[in-house]
């Protein structure tokens, strides 16, 4: 693997209300393993809302997958495989605090790219409020 990588990341939220969300960027960043972890840096803008970016630093481990971001989100969510976490999500507008419950996490990894995938449901005040899915595909680009 590259240090520099080109990064999908893709998301999909169903809602209890059978509301779907879905989400997709691709961007170039920064990959490098260190500690037995692997790290992906990236910036990411949300073009709608504001022209901020958001530092987001991925980190997968062994046991679980941290996802950093800082900048117009600014959150630490990490997910562990059956396992519920909390985190705060804070943006302009407001904090929010998660409940995160991560199903299952799948790590599939070649000579030139990493393919990630999270299952996981989102809480508010122990209220379930989607399902979702995360997917991110960490591909080496060509010195």
């Amino acid at each position: 693997m590259t240090n520099e990588v080109l990064i999908t990341v893709s998301g999909l939220h169903l809602s209890n209300e059978s509301e779907q969300n879905t989400l997709e960027i691709t961007t170039r960043g920064t990959y490098y393993n260190r500690n037995s972890s692997e790290y992906i840096i990236y910036d990411e803008y949300i073009d709608d809302i504001a022209n901020i970016p958001t530092n987001n630093m991925l980190k997968i481990a062994s046991d679980a997958v941290v996802l950093r971001k800082k900048g117009f989100i600014n959150t630490t969510m990490t997910f562990k495989e059956s396992t519920d976490t909390v985190a705060t999500y804070t943006t302009i507008f407001g904090t929010l605090l998660f409940g995160i419950s991560t199903s299952d996490i799948y790590v599939s990894r070649k000579d030139d790219s990493i393919e990630l995938n999270i299952n996981y449901s989102l809480s508010v005040n122990n209220d379930d409020i989607s399902n979702c899915t995360m997917n991110v595909k960490i591909e080496s680009v060509a010195d």
